[in-house]
């Protein structure tokens, strides 16, 4: 059971503003229903976020939450020229303040304290931004309009057996393995199948040839073994997924791949949007990008897929 609403408590024994907006506002309960007409509490865990998507795969449990990096509070309002500090400065003492406050650490006590926020529940594995550089064309920063890491997506994973198998009665705390990605938006979906949780996100995309920006979906795939999620590969394709059902994972004897239905909008042009499918391929290689095979245009242009 997913419960909403905690974190308040929490963030203000912080003694400072969280890193994160949702901090531990979500707790997990694990009950036992064995005994007929009664559910047992054995287990809880607070963590970040809110929950997007959970899947289970025998005794092993995946927990997808998203939440939002603040840095509003932490970074964007000291460095603000409305801030008392600037009041009544003109511009070069402003900038000679402001860089002030960037040397003296304003940056790295945010950084420290985003990871330490991030891991209160346990040590993350976290995908590298710099895999994200790999994917996207070098001069095509637009996809990240919004900034790198607005988001984290974290994936919460532990055994029930180990939790049904403790001898005591008292109420446990899960221990779970954690991952997780930063990303640009807040809108993106979540698939899982049996081997395999996909994280995917949105933005736009300049396109120098044409002239124009686009829609593009960047995805980050994360395998899964036992109780545990590990980051696997990510990649690009054009338009917005729909919904999760847009989105899947197949594994074949030729190989494994990943098929994505998306509309893809324009921001100029005679055919603002056209709906496709994709299928990428899983590289053999950890670090290596998914692999664009092929896609086909179906539907009219100009109809945005239902």
């Amino acid at each position: 059971m997913f419960i909403s609403g905690y974190g308040e408590e929490y963030a203000a024994k912080l003694g400072r503003t969280p890193t994160i907006v949702e901090y531990l506002s979500t707790r997990i309960h694990v009950y036992d229903i064995r005994s007929i007409g009664q559910l047992l509490l054995i287990a809880q865990q607070d963590v970040h976020g809110h929950v997007v998507n959970a899947y289970s795969e025998g005794e092993f449990v995946h927990i997808v939450t998203r939440s939002s990096i603040n840095a509003l509070d932490n970074l964007v309002k000291p460095l603000t020229g409305t801030e008392m500090t600037f009041q009544g400065t003109d511009d070069a003492s402003y900038r000679k303040a402001a860089t002030e406050l960037v040397e003296d650490g304003l940056l790295d006590q945010f950084a420290e304290d985003l990871v330490d926020d991030l891991q209160v529940s346990g040590p993350v594995d976290f995908a590298r931004l710099s895999f994200f550089t790999d994917s996207v064309a070098p001069d095509n920063h637009n996809l990240y309009y919004s900034g790198s890491f607005n988001s984290i997506s974290q994936i919460v994973s532990f055994d029930m057996s180990a939790i049904f198998n403790k001898t005591t009665s008292v109420v446990g705390m899960i221990e779970p393995n954690m991952a997780a990605v930063f990303h640009p938006g807040s809108s993106g979906r979540v698939y899982a199948v049996g081997s395999m949780i996909i994280v995917a996100d949105e933005g736009w995309s300049w396109n120098p040839d044409e002239n124009r920006s686009s829609e593009k979906t960047f995805l980050v795939c994360f395998s899964l073994s036992g109780a545990s999620s590990t980051y696997a590969r990510v990649g690009t394709t054009e338009g917005t997924l729909l919904s999760p059902s847009s989105l899947d994972y197949v594994e074949k004897s030729s190989g494994n791949y990943v098929r994505v239905a998306t509309t893809q909008t324009f921001s100029t042009g005679e055919s603002p949007s056209v709906n496709q499918v994709t299928v990428l391929k899983v590289p053999s290689e950890s670090t290596a990008p998914l692999e664009f095979v092929g896609s086909v245009e179906f539907g009219e242009t100009n109809r945005v897929r239902r």
